[in-house]
């Protein structure tokens, strides 16, 4: 059983709101170790854990998924889309097979 998926993150309020904005996950928990600060999202068992670290960088972990059910795909890749935010062109050969998978 998986209890966190964990983003580390110099920007946390920005991809908390990002987070709330595209997937309409809200804040479970907040916690402020002196380290600084802990945000669990979502409603589900399984809870996205974003930690403020103005140390992090940003890597490509290719072969590395996070997947997330939507109602609908194409209403997220437009969000997406709208804001000019990049996605994969994998979503192009699942937009065909009707996914409604979202992987960020």
């Amino acid at each position: 059983m998986i209890c966190h998926v964990t983003v580390r993150t110099p920007k946390l309020s920005e991809t908390v709101d990002f987070y709330n904005w595209l997937l309409g996950m809200t804040v479970a928990r907040r916690l402020t170790p002196p380290t600084g600060e802990i945000v669990f999202m979502g409603e589900a068992e399984t809870k996205f854990e974003i930690i403020q670290d103005d140390k992090a960088e940003v890597i490509n972990a290719k072969g590395l998924t996070v997947g997330f059910t939507v109602e609908s795909l194409e209403e997220k890749l437009a969000m997406l889309d709208g804001r000019r935010i990049p996605h994969s062109p994998v979503f192009r050969r699942r937009r065909e097979r009707g996914s409604r998978i979202l992987r960020i």
